[in-house]
């Protein structure tokens, strides 16, 4: 999610959708695969700093000379055009090097989240048919325990950060300089699989190819940022699309950030002359009301954005107190690729608003039986190619979820991609978010869209984080639980009379949680987002219904 619309570098006045305000994707003159991105920008700046690592720099020039040799490495080993690789390790250059180095090679990438369970881990490496996975230490030794379950693994190379002797840096060290059989890369080849968050359900690996990649970071560029920090998991395919190409392909040099909390990333902020980031809802809210960060520098930030969930009106009010600008996110699902709408300049974000589409974008509001929905009413929102003008075309959905026709075929139905979640938009063609279609709560007949409870809850002081949602009833079908993340030293006792107090005050009846679940850290994903299918967990035990 992105703070600002922006122009790409080098376009030219007129390139912007007239209609919706947000930058244009440049169209492509031929389909383009992630190896031409990183030849323009070692053209462009080869001497300029590209990649920073906490153990290794490159420049554009050298982290091509590193791609090669990577690439190289791979060959030796025998990777083919479609194989799976499977990679799993802390934020550093390596990663970057090795994504790069599959994308030349014709193979998949497929990014497996750090912090997943042994047995979640396995669900992801045997859905893939990874062939290979590069891991770190903590990475290798929790797929041993699974591997009777992996026929398709044939090998786990070592990849732990900052370690040279591990058998990824061996590699890369043997083929250094060493030429390799040149290949033709499909760019409408599947080339990343990214697993979805599985709030829900088991993960489903979504399928996207270079070209897909390519197109959703055209215009990702931030004008003006020169260096720009990466502090979600790199390994995740979004993360890695955005951070590890899309900066890179515009010259920007990607500061590798190792640490998840407030506190670290703002060391590696101040030390590297970080000028931009994106985080998780919670980090910004840290850096922004916790006493220790009250003085920090955070001056020279001139890009701060929410990932992974959208900002609470008090985290924007927060924002907006600390920099004098309003916070501008945006709205995209991995299945887009990236990014859906965008807030356009001189946009001042209304309550649930998530932006405009992207030029290459038609959006539109379904109903259940796939007719257009006029301005205003709620139904799904659902997007597809452009379909005249200069974008015509150009955009182009996923390829489709992973071995799962059925599931590929219901999200792709009728020509459009269907995003699942549930919104408006109004007659000046801002879009608003209500919910997921799977998250609405159906209450005696009536809907209850989860964000207008979560909207209350959240501006109440102390409230990091709040979640509604539908606990299973016998007479109403559903009721309705909201599960609370607050600030630390909050008393939780106090707090939830004042939730209470605060929610029937100002919610209809039947919109007044009845099952409260209060905690200083709910569940959370490799993106940051509230894990659902935990939190729902929870929430039934809580209400005794576990």
């Amino acid at each position: 999610m992105t703070e600002m619309a922006r122009m790409p570098r080098g376009s030219t006045p007129g390139q912007e959708d007239a209609a919706a305000g947000v930058p244009a994707t440049p169209a492509f003159d031929r389909p383009l695969g992630v190896g031409d991105a990183l030849r323009v920008a070692l053209r462009d700046h080869g001497d300029r700093e590209a990649l920073v690592g906490r153990h290794a720099r490159y420049s554009f020039a050298e982290l091509e000379r590193a791609i090669e040799a990577a690439a190289a490495a791979l060959c030796s080993l025998g990777v083919a055009p479609g194989d799976r690789i499977a990679a799993t390790a802390r934020n550093d250059a390596d990663i970057v090097i090795a994504f790069h180095a599959v994308q030349r090679l014709g193979a998949i990438w497929v990014g497996v989240a750090r912090q997943l369970s042994p047995d979640e881990r396995a669900y992801q490496l045997e859905n893939s048919g990874a062939r290979y996975y590069l891991a770190d230490e903590q990475s290798a030794r929790q797929v041993e325990t699974v591997r009777p379950a992996l026929p398709e693994l044939e090998r786990v190379i070592g990849m732990e950060p900052g370690d040279p002797a591990s058998e990824w840096r061996a590699l890369l060290s043997r083929f250094d300089g060493q030429p390799r059989e040149p290949r033709e890369i499909d760019p409408y080849a599947p080339a990343v699989i990214g697993y979805t968050s599985g709030t829900t359900g088991f993960p489903k690996g979504v399928v996207h190819s270079q070209y897909n990649m390519m197109v959703a970071t055209a215009a990702d560029d931030v004008s003006g940022i020169e260096r720009q920090a990466c502090v979600m998991q790199l390994t995740t395919m979004n993360v890695m699309m955005n951070h590890g190409l899309g900066c890179l392909r515009h010259g920007i040099t990607l500061i590798c950030v190792d640490r998840a909390d407030a506190g670290g990333i703002l060391e590696w902020v101040e030390r590297e002359g970080i000028e931009g980031f994106r985080a998780p809802p919670p980090v910004i809210h840290d850096l922004l009301t916790k006493a220790e960060f009250a003085a920090a520098g955070l001056s020279g930030l001139r890009y701060l954005a929410t990932a992974g969930a959208g900002a609470s009106r008090r985290l924007r009010a927060l924002y907006e107190q600390r920099f004098g600008r309003p916070m501008l996110d945006g709205y995209g699902l991995t299945e887009a690729p990236g990014a859906v709408t965008r807030f356009a300049p001189g946009d001042r974000p209304d309550e649930n608003a998530i932006g405009r589409p992207l030029a290459q974008y038609e959006l539109a509001i379904l109903d259940m039986a796939g007719r257009e929905l006029p301005a205003g009413e709620v139904g799904e929102i659902c997007v597809r190619a452009r379909s005249s003008g200069p974008l015509a075309g150009v955009y182009r959905p996923m390829l489709g979820y992973w071995r799962n026709p059925e599931a590929s075929a219901a999200v792709l139905k009728g020509g459009w991609l269907h995003t699942g979640d549930l919104g408006h938009v109004r007659e000046d063609g801002m879009v608003f978010l209500s919910a997921r279609r799977t998250d609405m709560i159906l209450r005696g007949g009536a809907n209850v869209y989860p964000r207008e409870i979560e909207r209350v809850l959240e501006e109440l002081p102390g409230v990091r984080t709040a979640i509604a949602l539908g606990l299973p009833d016998d007479r109403l079908g559903e009721i309705v639980a909201a599960a609370v993340e607050h600030e630390a030293g909050i008393d939780a006792g106090s707090l939830r009379n004042l939730l209470v107090e605060t929610a029937t005050a100002r919610l209809a009846k039947y919109k007044v949680p009845v099952v409260w679940l209060i905690s200083e850290a709910l569940p959370r994903n490799s993106m940051g987002k509230v894990d659902r299918r935990r939190l729902r967990q929870a929430v039934l035990a809580a209400a005794g219904q576990s």
